[in-house]
Order: C-alpha cells, then sequence, then structure tokens
C-alpha cells in the first residue's frame, strides 16, 4: 500500500459500495455504516501504509470528494446528499486524527465536535433536507395555482379540485410504495379528525401501477381497516400538479396548491388555515 493511487482506489469503492445505499435510501443504519467503512479505512492506511499520513488523508477525500462533486453538477443532487458529505469528510478526518495524534484533548475535541454536528444534522436539519429534496419547500408551505385538466375519480364520484368553498387534502400513493403504507396511520388520524366538518374533504388518491389490477388498491386499505376513502389519479393528474414522490399530500384551496409534503405538515397547516 505504498502508492497514493492506492488509498484513492479505496476510497472510490467504499463510496460506491456503501455510498449507493445512503443516496438510495437514506437510511440513518446505512449512513453510520458509511461513516464507520471510512474512519477505519484511512486509519488503518495510515497504520499499515508507508505513505504519509497526510497524503493518505487527501487522496481518500480526492477519491471521495471528486465523484460526489461531479454528481453535484451533472445530477443536480440533494440537499441531504450534501448533508452527507459534510459528514463523511468529518469521519475522514477523525481516522486522521486518531491514526496520527497522541493527545487526548484532540481526540476528545473531535469527537465533541463529530457529536454534535451529527446530533445538530439529524435533530435540525436532516427532516427538513428530505422534505425540501421532495417537495421543493422546507415546511410544506407552498402557493401554486392548479392548472390540471386532469382528475380523480372512482367507481360512483368524480372530484372536483377547485371547489371555493372547501379545503381538499389528497394524499398521493401508490402500491409498491412503502413508506406510504407507513404514513398511512397518520392519514387515517387526520380524517378522523375531520371527516364530519363540511370545509374539508380528505382523500387518499391512488397512482395506478402497471402490474395493479381492478379495485386492487381501495382492496389493500379496506384489508387494513382504514376508512379514508380511495381515489385514483386520471388523466395524467398527479404528473400535473408536479407530484414527484410518493407519499405526497397537497391541500389544494380555490384552485391553489396551498401546502406541498409530508401529511404531518400539510395536516398542521390545514390546522391553522381553518383556525
Amino acid at each position: 500500500m505504498k502508492k497514493p493511487w492506492f488509498h484513492f482506489l479505496m476510497s472510490f469503492l467504499i463510496l460506491v459500495v456503501t455510498g449507493f445505499l445512503v443516496r438510495s435510501h437514506s437510511r440513518v443504519t446505512d449512513i453510520w455504516v458509511t461513516h464507520i467503512v471510512y474512519f477505519l479505512a484511512v486509519f488503518l492506511s495510515i497504520k499499515y501504509s508507508s505513505t504519509q499520513p497526510k497524503k493518505v488523508l487527501a487522496t481518500y477525500l480526492a477519491g471521495f470528494l471528486i465523484p460526489m462533486l461531479l454528481v453535484q453538477v451533472f445530477e443536480s443532487a440533494n440537499l441531504l446528499f450534501q448533508l452527507n458529505i459534510i459528514s463523511f469528510t468529518i469521519a475522514m478526518v477523525g481516522g486522521y486524527i486518531f491514526a496520527t495524534s497522541g493527545s487526548v484533548n484532540k481526540k476528545g475535541v473531535y469527537v465533541l465536535v463529530a457529536v454534535g454536528y451529527c446530533a445538530f444534522a439529524v435533530m435540525f436539519l436532516a427532516e427538513r433536507f428530505l422534505h425540501y429534496d421532495n417537495f421543493r419547500n422546507f415546511e410544506g408551505v407552498t402557493l401554486e395555482k392548479v392548472y390540471a385538466p386532469g382528475f380523480i375519480s372512482n367507481d360512483a364520484d368524480t372530484l372536483e379540485l377547485g371547489q371555493a368553498d372547501k379545503m381538499v387534502l389528497l394524499d398521493f400513493w401508490t402500491t409498491a410504495c412503502g413508506v406510504c403504507f407507513q404514513k398511512f396511520p397518520e392519514l387515517q388520524t387526520v380524517y378522523d379528525e375531520y371527516k364530519d366538518d363540511e370545509r374539508v374533504e380528505i382523500y387518499a388518491v391512488n397512482v395506478p401501477l402497471k402490474r395493479d389490477t381492478g379495485m386492487m388498491a381501495e382492496e389493500m386499505i379496506k384489508t387494513r381497516s382504514y376508512s379514508f376513502p380511495v381515489y385514483y389519479a386520471n388523466a395524467g393528474i398527479d404528473t400535473q400538479l408536479n407530484v414527484r414522490a410518493y407519499p405526497t399530500a397537497l391541500l389544494i384551496s380555490n384552485n391553489t396548491i396551498v401546502a406541498r409534503g409530508d401529511i404531518q405538515n400539510v395536516a398542521r397547516i390545514l390546522k391553522e388555515r381553518l383556525q
């Protein structure tokens, strides 16, 4: 392990193997695994390599940052992705510090900074960044005019989105979306709260997949004992309303989308507008 290019290659391989999981799923466990792997890789490479420690760190950072920055340029990667760039860089610096320094104080300061940053990122940044990545707003509030010739319907009814005297909450989902099913209890809670309020209408809007059959979506909801009504997206209404991720909740009033995002945030905005 005398050649710097070896460390560059190792860093790139770690990014490909572990970074793909984080970027695809953004799961906390995957992020922590990547932290640990980068920390240990830099630490062990410095301990068991004849390459100068600063060169080891520099080549690991290069093997990580160059492809990450290229992704930023060509794919306009999301905010959560950028948050991970900072955190993984901190992990590599930590491996360098622990491998080269005998100072307990320096190691202690690093641990405090790393833990403090991670806590701040998890508690205050990650959720908002993820919300922005999915819905292009941090907490749900938006003002977008509805120009949508599409519609939603079930066997018995077709819904008019632009009712002036109603606030319509739509929760878009697909039968292949595991997160959608995890959010349904929250949707049920919101539905139970407003089902008798004449000012509000709430619908779970299924976007049919090619593999779906018949009334598959409604049957999946009924077997789970949910009572909110299920409608189907027709004529590309989901695309027209710029629904890019599932689940996405929309709150529509007077031909305007006034909230877009996670059901919790949209429900909060609904409550505020009804007061």
